[in-house]
């Protein structure tokens, strides 16, 4: 009989671990729907930007550093630099403030990702690798 009361709270103790693990698990992954509409999102080097809303990354700055768009419409971020980019929104590191606004990887010089801008605002931006490198866009 001591045994088992001595067994129950380390079986509890086991399964509340257990149960905090897979909770955090689960916010850190990104659902395979999301996953698949990210990827369709980033375009390789080939592909030729035809948008007129786009923002280029050069020399360490977004240009423009402020844009004004519809929404709905769609977002182009360019890379024109020597080194990678990652444009995402605030708030430097977690990207809560619109986290669908995220690449969720950097990007190589050349290549471009594209965003639509689903959601009315003032959405604040900056580079995930040089959080300092920032901008706006403001979707009408």
């Amino acid at each position: 009989m001591k045994k088992n009361i001595f067994l129950f709270p380390l079986v509890i103790g086991i399964l509340l671990i257990v149960f905090v693990i897979i909770l955090s698990n689960r916010k850190q992954a990104i659902p395979q729907q999301e996953a698949k509409e990210l990827s369709s999102q980033v375009e390789t080097k080939s592909d030729v930007v035809s948008s007129k809303n786009t923002i280029t990354y050069k020399d360490g700055v977004y240009s423009p550093s402020s844009i004004t768009i519809h929404q709905g419409e769609i977002l182009v971020f360019l890379n024109k630099s020597g080194k990678a980019m990652w444009p995402a929104s605030n708030i430097h590191p977690t990207h809560d403030i619109y986290p669908a606004f995220d690449p969720r990887r950097p990007l190589a010089t050349d290549e471009q990702w594209s965003f639509v801008f689903d959601k009315k605002g003032i959405w604040q931006y900056h580079d995930h690798l040089f959080p300092s490198v920032r901008g706006i866009v403001i979707v009408e």
